[in-house]
């Protein structure tokens, strides 16, 4: 098993000084970068919840993955990714292709904060 060794290097000033310097940088964008990964996580849910509504949809109108691909032309494989995967994130493009597909349509609402 290979041992190993710490090394530890002395900064100068200059590089003590531009360490602090970033450092200070990334607290003051903290906020702005939390608020950016709060937005994005949001829209990734929304999309989610869009898609598990299409997929009920599509199984009430006994309507296959096959089927579907066919329909929207995108592979079975990524519908079914699509469907399952909390992480995917498809564009409002697909949901709504998806949508006409199974023979319906997406509504977008804009709810303003109170």
């Amino acid at each position: 098993m290979a041992k190993i060794r710490r090394r530890t290097v002395t900064l100068t000033d200059e590089q003590k000084r531009r360490h602090a310097e970033a450092r200070k940088q990334i607290e003051a964008d903290r906020p702005r970068i939390d608020r950016e990964a709060l937005a994005v996580k949001a829209q990734m849910e929304a999309a989610f919840a869009a898609m598990r509504m299409l997929k009920a949809e599509r199984e009430k109108r006994h309507i296959s993955l096959t089927e579907l691909a066919q329909r929207t032309g995108i592979d079975k494989a990524n519908l079914s990714r699509m469907e399952n995967n909390i992480n995917a994130n498809p564009t409002l493009e697909t949901l709504q292709r998806i949508a006409r597909a199974i023979g319906g349509t997406i509504e977008f609402k804009f709810n303003p904060a109170a």
